[in-house]
């Protein structure tokens, strides 16, 4: 009798693994009458969220922004016989010592990119490249020469794009992948418009 009883204590204290954990209604994805259907936060191709990225100065590359300074202070001086301007702007763009409006310019790109979620043909663009970094990459813009040079004549700049395996003088059609302090960076997708210095690669696949 008491190893009967013992026997029972036993059985009543043991868990019992067959039984499954009860889901709540509210941890299911379906709709349940009455529940409203779970809202997601929108995402990339990657399938992570999509979080605006901050631009700061700091995290631009310096050479970058020499070459374009120089540009535009070069381009300013070869139009300078076409106007009559009375000395060179100290900045272009903005007003010379002006932080808050130099911020609102280079944090505001004009054009999409891809990092910043946008599709493959908002971020193709054809550009003229107008100089080269001593680094090897190019800086390139939407306007012609006869353009840009019309735009910092009247102490204005346009948006810049740092494009690889180019050459000044040529043509391109540009992917734009990732905003900077007062440019984008971006792939290139074709040479349109070729330079007599460019050598081309012996690859045939090379640049498609």
């Amino acid at each position: 009798m008491p190893e009967h009883s013992a026997d029972i204590s036993m059985s009543q204290s043991a868990p019992d693994t067959g039984l499954k954990r009860a889901v709540s209604p509210s941890n299911l994805n379906t709709d349940s009458a009455g529940a409203k259907p779970e809202q997601k936060r929108p995402k990339t191709q990657q399938g992570r969220p999509h979080r605006p990225r901050r631009l700061r100065k700091a995290d631009a590359d310096e050479t970058v922004l020499d070459a374009i300074e120089l540009l535009l202070r070069e381009t300013w001086l070869n139009g300078r016989s076409a106007t009559d301007c009375p000395g060179i702007p100290a900045a272009f763009g903005w007003s010379s010592g002006d932080q808050d409006a130099e911020a609102a310019y280079s944090r505001s790109p004009p054009i999409p990119a891809k990092l910043a979620g946008a599709s493959e043909a908002e971020c193709t663009f054809d550009v003229y490249v107008h100089e080269m970094t001593e680094r090897g990459v190019s800086i390139a813009a939407r306007e012609t020469p006869e353009q840009l040079r019309e735009l910092v004549s009247q102490g204005q700049r346009p948006w810049f794009f740092v494009v690889p395996f180019t050459l000044k003088g040529e043509q391109a059609r540009i992917r734009s992948v990732r905003h900077e302090w007062g440019y984008t960076q971006s792939d290139l997708l074709e040479v349109t418009g070729k330079s007599p210095l460019r050598i081309e690669a012996p690859c045939a696949y090379f640049g498609r």
